[in-house]
């Protein structure tokens, strides 16, 4: 070989060389990078604009045991208040991509679903982990490992374990993983029945800390289920009960103060000639089995949106849920791609007596979860906003309904 081709190979391959450097220097940079919350577009929330892509994130506010802190999922981020001061505060800045579906103990530990975004050489990749914190944001501790899809924890109330959807790999099922705070103690509880509607949307806990209720299927074809946490080693199902509410419309229920009854939001399946629901749209108590049904509020065959975010009050007299309405409601929303419908439905805020007496309207926006304070005397509400650039969060007075925004 000439000196003049050695000139000339030698010539190609550093090139190629540099060209590596290059790419590798560009994967890395942009591997690492993360994107900070974006601005309000209106000056009338501080909060960021309404992200699409977290359409399944849990937004029901958390209060702390001693009524006195909120922590709040706005979007992306995770936001404590101080009620006393007003201060505000983001709890994990500059964290990765997205922190989201905040779920906070008795004991003031704070459970999250934490979403990273990087880009690799040949495809980008999503990684989706549980973790914990406490309110400073201190020391955060991922929970979930070698788990797919991990999303929405929920503490049980004593604060012992905290329990997280996850999807079993190589199967079309959904499962709920079962852990203690530190991670020494942990275990699969499994819907092992394939005939039960798949996925799984929620989870509520009983007071007891003993059993969890599951909302499981797709739109207009739910199923509610309950389950015993039973403690043994492998964590398996104690004992599964369907409702007969089957193939409708359902929300996931919040338990009576004794555990013996169950309260959701529920349309049995059917339509009218004339295209619209031929059966009434309800808030329903049943006991735990699905046996004793009582309807507290019928909203009739005319109303055309469905229930969600039925919270009991702490004292078990009086119950919140919110209502969604739209006409073209059964276009509305989980689907696969998670894309916003083109015409938003609107949300109404109740609270109403366990036994249906004194239904009152609290607000109607954009209306995305809410919950009583520990002493029951105020509700935490978390608004979308009219145009969903951005949000905002308030406190209403149970007893006055005075309205105090955060």
């Amino acid at each position: 070989m000439s000196w003049k081709s050695l000139i000339w190979t030698g010539g190609i391959l550093y090139a190629v060389a540099v060209g590596v450097i290059i790419y590798l220097v560009i994967a890395l940079v942009m591997a690492n990078s993360t994107s900070s919350p974006s601005e309000p577009e209106d000056s009338r929330s501080q909060y960021p604009a309404y992200n699409p892509d977290l359409l399944d994130a849990s937004r029901i506010p958390q209060w702390s045991a001693d009524g006195q802190t909120l922590v709040v999922n706005v979007n992306e981020t995770i936001y404590g208040i101080d009620l006393a001061s007003g201060k505000r505060w983001e709890i994990l800045p500059g964290r990765d991509d997205a922190q989201y579906s905040p779920s906070l103990s008795s004991t003031g530990q704070l459970a999250f679903a934490n979403f990273k975004h990087t880009r690799g050489f040949f495809r980008a990749r999503e990684q989706r982990h549980i973790m914990a914190t406490t309110l400073d944001g201190e020391k955060a501790e991922r929970i979930s490992a070698n788990l797919r899809f991990p999303s929405v924890p929920v503490w049980s109330p004593d604060g012992s374990h905290l329990a997280f959807i996850d999807h079993v790999r190589g199967t079309d099922l959904d499962m709920v993983v079962v852990v203690t705070p530190d991670n020494s103690d942990s275990g699969e509880i499994l819907l092992q029945k394939p005939s039960l509607p798949q996925p799984i949307r929620s989870i509520s806990w009983s007071n007891d800390s003993q059993r969890l209720a599951l909302l499981v299927g797709k739109w207009g074809n739910y199923a509610i289920v309950t389950v015993n946490v039973t403690g043994n080693e492998e964590g398996v199902v104690a004992h599964i009960t369907e409702f007969p509410y089957r193939w409708g419309q359902l929300s996931l229920p919040d338990w009576s103060p004794d555990d013996q009854r169950l309260y959701f939001g529920r349309r049995e399946q059917g339509r009218n000639p004339e295209g619209g629901p031929s059966n009434p749209l309800q808030l329903v108590s049943t006991r735990v089995d699905g046996s004793d049904p009582r309807v507290i509020v019928d909203f009739g065959t005319d109303f055309t949106g469905w229930i969600e975010h039925v919270q009991m009050s702490p004292n078990g007299n009086r119950l919140s849920f919110i209502t969604r309405f739209d006409d073209t409601a059964d276009e509305y929303i989980y689907l696969e791609d998670q894309q916003l419908p083109e015409r938003d439905p609107l949300s109404y805020l109740y609270a109403v007596n366990v036994d249906g007496t004194d239904l009152v309207e609290l607000d109607s926006s954009y209306i995305d979860g809410a919950s009583w304070s520990p002493t029951g005397d105020m509700l935490a509400v978390h608004d979308f906003g009219s145009d969903r650039k951005g949000s905002s969060v308030y406190t209403f007075d149970a007893n006055t309904l005075h309205k105090t925004q955060w």
